[in-house]
């Protein structure tokens, strides 16, 4: 992939990333409301540039992340204010999936753009043998 296009799917991926983080900064105090706009932002992220990976990252994310919440508020070590279902909130399965399968993808992305930076320097310095390890 080129640099360019990479450089344009790693802003596209920080400015999905960023909204979600807006979203439950704006709108923690509603829950319902905040776990509908996480859906929709999850639906239009799986949607952009789907994979199998990026669902079952986000289906592992949404359930293993809410278990640990989970042991944790049943051991006392926090507690959420506005609370909707054992001490969750009912949007934090949500932000759980979408936030991991989001690290996922931008980690990928910047992996690609190192790999990709190296293999133009190879090109330019290397024989046609060499490969950067």
């Amino acid at each position: 992939m080129k640099r360019a296009k990479l450089s344009k799917k790693l802003v596209i991926e920080l400015s999905i990333y960023f909204m979600e983080v807006i979203a439950v900064l704006l709108l923690f105090k509603n829950p319902i409301i905040l776990a509908i706009v996480l859906l929709l932002l999850s639906v239009i992220a799986l949607k952009l540039y789907y994979n199998i990976e990026d669902l079952i990252t986000y289906i592992c994310a949404f359930i293993m992340g809410p278990v640990a919440e989970l042991a944790c508020i049943l051991s006392g070590a926090w507690e959420y204010k506005y609370t909707t279902i054992l001490g969750i909130p009912i949007w934090l399965p949500f932000a759980w999936g979408f936030v991991i399968m989001m690290i996922k993808r931008i980690s990928t992305v910047i992996r690609q753009f190192i790999l990709e930076k190296k293999s133009v320097s190879c090109h330019l310095k290397c024989d046609k043998n060499e490969y950067p390890k």
